[in-house]
C-alpha cells in the first residue's frame, strides 16, 4: 500500500504559483539570451570590413584613424624586403577634420588632407602638387592600423 500512495502522490499536478511561473520565465530568458549569442558569434566574423579586423568595434572608423602614428614595421609588397628603417623618425597625423601631416624627426614636411574611399575600405592622402596616394586599410584599431599601397606595406601605432 505504501508504494501505491507514493506513486499516487507522483502523480498529482503541481499547482503554478509566481515562483513557478517566474523560474519558467528565466529559463525561457536565459535561453533566448543564448541563443541570440550564439548567432551573434556566428555572424559578427562575416561583417568584418577589413582582412585584419577588428570585427566590431565601438569607434567609428574616423574616429579610430584620427591620431598621430608612427611607423612600427613597413616592408615592399614584392620582396618583403624590410623598409621599416626609411620610416624611423617619421610620423603620419590624421585629424578628425580631415588633415593630413607628415613629420620628419618632428618638423612637418608634408600637409595635406586625407578622407575614406572604396566604401571605407581605403583612405585617399592628397598633398597639393602632388599625384593622390591611396592606401587599402588591412587593419583599423584604436591602437594599431595597417595600410597597403601599390610599392609597401605599413603597420602603424600611436607615437
Amino acid at each position: 500500500m505504501r508504494q501505491r500512495a507514493c506513486a499516487d502522490i507522483e502523480a498529482m499536478p503541481v499547482p503554478l504559483n509566481n515562483e513557478t511561473i517566474q523560474l519558467n520565465m528565466t529559463k525561457k530568458t536565459q535561453f533566448s539570451a543564448l541563443l541570440f549569442a550564439v548567432i551573434l558569434l556566428t555572424v559578427l566574423p562575416a561583417c568584418k570590413k577589413y582582412p585584419e579586423g577588428p570585427g566590431l568595434s565601438l569607434r567609428s572608423k574616423k574616429a579610430r584613424v584620427a591620431n598621430d602614428w608612427k611607423i612600427a614595421n613597413a616592408f615592399e609588397i614584392s620582396g618583403g624586403v624590410n623598409t621599416t628603417s626609411d620610416y624611423i623618425n617619421e610620423t603620419w597625423e590624421f585629424t578628425k577634420k580631415g588633415e593630413f601631416y607628415e613629420r620628419d624627426n618632428g618638423v612637418i614636411d608634408k600637409t595635406g588632407t586625407w578622407e575614406f574611399i572604396a566604401d571605407k575600405e581605403a583612405i585617399q592622402i592628397l598633398i597639393p602638387g602632388k599625384n593622390p596616394k591611396n592606401y587599402t586599410i588591412l587593419k583599423l584599431k584604436n591602437k594599431e592600423m595597417w595600410l597597403r599601397d601599390s610599392d609597401e606595406e605599413y603597420h602603424l601605432v600611436p607615437r
